[in-house]
């Protein structure tokens, strides 16, 4: 009896669990359609009518209505009367601004990802060879080029990673002694948050943002903000070809994980004919245990692992796996760091060979 008791009693758990995954689509499609339609900057400063925000939004004011419900019902708004709401605390990260969240929801409950994971079955069976990546097969092209050649898209994935880097930046720069360089190189640096945050750390140190043309538009603004334009050079090219020289110091954050080992072989060693003999690469990214120990460990980026699968044919790798893609391009792993607060881990590598 017990034991039948206790069977039943964890098979429910087990439903409850599960139900709140399967389901968990919904949520994140309410986020999605939020962030889309601006509707916590809206309210952000007093409440307002579905009626009034449906106008504000171009929406069809019933709908709006059973939107804005939903939300109140998951906590990112409150209805403080029938038909009128105001932003809950949750709902703040929705807003536009430092530390919030909106074009992360936007990126990835749009099309371009939803649709992709949408496949998740067909690329498990197919495998992540070039030939075999989703989006690629979906849209035609390779994710980076379709969401350059577009620019209002292109635009939400530079605000997305740079929401994504702003939460991570404290652990990273307490993490590392950045202070031993004289010269850091960023490959792949985008709009230049990582090397601010740096470069504020570190009066005598001068950089240079390393990233394609595109993704080097809003650099020279963001470095002025920061009050160290003058300590950095802003270059544009092409990290499979070549990347700038004479720096002592390398730093290549959540780049590695969009590719796969081969063409991550090809930028790790551009950056060892470009590093200083005595120089240190500094890759940022999540470090993958060897083995999953329990529930939750890691899940954010174990789903990014899923991800990188679905949208580039890249991966998450464990310190083994970055150990041997190092090795590869003449580099030695010398240490991992983790970050506080965040998944992400310092490997640190220097030249040999």
């Amino acid at each position: 009896m017990t034991d039948t008791t206790t069977s039943t009693d964890e098979l429910m758990r087990s439903r409850v669990a599960l139900a709140g995954m399967l389901f968990g689509f919904q949520p994140a499609q309410v986020l999605a359609t939020a962030a889309e339609l601006g509707i916590a900057d809206l309210i952000v400063d007093e409440a307002r009518t579905s009626d009034d925000l449906a106008a504000s939004t171009g929406t069809d004011a019933d709908a709006l209505h059973r939107l804005l419900r939903a939300m109140a019902g998951i906590g990112l708004v409150d209805e403080v009367e029938p038909g009128r709401f105001r932003l809950a605390a949750h709902g703040l990260a929705l807003c536009n601004g430092p530390g919030g969240l909106r074009s992360l929801a936007r990126l990835f409950g749009g099309e371009q990802v939803w649709r992709c994971w949408g496949d998740l079955v067909d690329a498990v069976r197919r495998g992540s060879g070039r030939d075999e990546i989703v989006f690629e097969r979906v849209y035609g092209e390779a994710a980076m080029a379709y969401f350059a050649a577009r620019p209002e898209l292109e635009a939400v994935f530079n605000d997305a990673m740079t929401e994504a880097t702003t939460r991570a930046l404290p652990g990273i720069v307490a993490a590392y002694d950045w202070s031993r360089f004289t010269r850091l190189v960023d490959i792949g640096g985008g709009n230049g948050t990582l090397m601010a945050a740096v470069l504020g750390s570190v009066p005598a140190l001068k950089g240079v943002v390393f990233d394609v043309a595109a993704g080097l538009a809003e650099t020279p603004g963001h470095l002025d903000r920061a009050g160290v334009a003058d300590r950095c050079d802003v270059v544009a090219g092409d990290f499979f070809r070549a990347v700038p020289d004479g720096g002592d110091g390398y730093v290549i954050k959540s780049v590695l994980h969009d590719w796969d080992d081969d063409r991550c072989t090809t930028i790790l060693r551009n950056c060892r004919e470009a590093i200083a003999p005595d120089g240190r690469l500094v890759v940022v990214e999540p470090v993958l245990p060897e083995r999953i120990e329990h529930a939750g460990q890691m899940a954010g980026t174990l789903l990014s692992d899923l991800n990188m699968l679905l949208l580039t044919g890249g991966r998450e790798r464990t310190a083994s796996a970055f150990r041997g893609l190092l090795a590869g391009a003449g580099f030695e792993m010398t240490t991992v760091v983790p970050t506080g607060g965040t998944d992400f881990s310092i490997v640190e590598a220097r030249p040999v060979g």
